[in-house]
């Protein structure tokens, strides 16, 4: 893709001393690894830690989701800002408790969920849109991909992952799938994009019936409760109880056509 605007970020981590020292010491070591590109300064600070963030390729969403799930006492806040867009979020054991419009369907990313009337998750995506194409996650009650279109309706070619999850390798047209030969793999800054989108759709929207126990059972009783089903993905019950349509989009008029593209090739495919 492109060259990427500048994101800039504060993330706020609180919670007991000695969490926020063992945190602050991961987070450090995981940046460096993982977002080598970005830059991260330490804040001066009397009450938790305080990092500014500034990075063309966005906040390392992943990173922060991991770190959240094993230090689950620590809250950490982000507060983000690109061009004209802006948002915050909150996480605590790896969820979001907290999450500004700008991160949520109805705000700047371009997103869309489309549900069954008992529930059930038909599709959903969130797309990252460049000058030369876009990414996107994709996901249905049985699975999900990242995926990779040019930016316009009349793109013959839909990219999609059907292996270990590093590469591009299977390719749509006209209705059907071919394997890419040789697959493509990922470059860093799709790798990056493709992660955040997909980390940050899934902790504000979706849980797994795979996860382990002690992460399922409120979702597992309050499902059993209203009689839904339960498919290896899900959507959350308190995004449903919020909900008052089956259908959901901050897409533009102009992306409406994304939607159908998957819906007719990669979302059939995984529900034949």
């Amino acid at each position: 893709m492109s060259q990427a605007l500048p994101m800039e970020a504060v993330i706020t981590v609180h919670g007991p001393g000695q969490l926020l020292r063992a945190f602050r010491k991961r987070m450090i070591k995981s940046f460096a690894e993982e977002a080598p590109e970005g830059r991260l300064q330490e804040q001066p600070s009397d009450d938790g830690v305080v990092f500014a963030y500034s990075s063309s390729e966005g906040v390392p969403f992943p990173s922060l989701v991991a770190l959240s799930t094993h230090y689950p006492d620590c809250v950490v806040g982000i507060l983000w800002s690109k061009a004209s867009s802006s948002g915050e979020t909150t996480l605590q054991n790896g969820q979001v408790k907290e999450a500004s419009r700008d991160s949520l369907l109805g705000g700047r990313i371009p997103q869309a969920i489309e549900l069954a009337a008992d529930g059930t998750l038909r599709l959903a995506l969130a797309l990252d849109i460049g000058h030369d194409g876009m990414l996107g996650y994709c996901a249905t009650a049985d699975a999900e991909t990242w995926f990779k279109l040019a930016s316009r309706p009349d793109a013959p070619e839909l990219l999609t992952v059907g292996g270990d999850g590093s590469a591009w390798d299977e390719c749509w047209r006209d209705g059907h799938c071919a394997p890419v030969l040789p697959a493509q793999a990922f470059s860093g800054t799709e790798r990056r994009t493709l992660e955040s989108l997909a980390a940050a759709f899934r902790a504000e929207w979706l849980w797994y019936a795979h996860a382990p126990a002690e992460q399922t059972i409120v979702e597992q009783q309050r499902y059993a409760a209203a009689r839904r089903p339960v498919r290896p993905i899900n959507v959350k019950s308190l995004k449903l109880a919020e909900q008052s349509g089956s259908r959901l989009s901050s897409l533009a008029a102009e992306q409406a056509w994304v939607m159908e593209r998957l819906r007719t090739t990669w979302a059939q495919d995984t529900t034949q």
